[in-house]
């Protein structure tokens, strides 16, 4: 009887310490779809995800104790050439090859509006594939 009790006592702390909560811009594009699907995949299958209005990312991501990512001045965002998946892949040592696959893709996608040539990965298909992704999982997201 103690031992049950002990069991369900450390599983109910491990799942309160592992549900994370992670906060970013709404509408949500090529990083902000990528890494929550990052996040609940690889790192926390039960963290929650809030887009909300962009100036109020940091003081609700204070309010909710939530991390902030892919928002300037954050420590969960773009650096040099890179963008936010990437940080993630660093930051959590994430090397699943297929992970590094995906990266550039996402990388070259991201970074609409700069000249980004990424050899074959950032190409129009992957583009065009990303988007359609990005769509699905949209309309997904609003039937819930």
């Amino acid at each position: 009887m103690k031992y049950n009790s002990a069991i369900k006592l450390w599983l109910a702390l491990y799942k309160h310490h592992s549900d994370m909560k992670w906060i970013t811009r709404e509408k949500p594009k090529i990083d902000r779809i990528a890494c929550p699907w990052l996040i609940k995949r690889f790192i926390d299958k039960d963290a929650e995800i809030i887009y909300v209005p962009f100036d109020e990312v940091i003081p609700r991501s204070k309010q909710l104790s939530a991390i902030p990512f892919d928002i300037a001045g954050v420590e969960y965002t773009h650096y040099n050439d890179e963008c936010t998946f990437d940080y993630f892949l660093k930051k959590h040592k994430l090397n699943d090859k297929a992970l590094h696959i995906i990266a550039p893709v996402v990388r070259g996608a991201d970074k609409t509006g700069t000249i980004y040539l990424f050899s074959h990965q950032a190409c129009g298909q992957y583009r065009q594939a990303l988007h359609t992704i990005i769509k699905t999982t949209r309309n997904y997201l609003k039937k819930e």
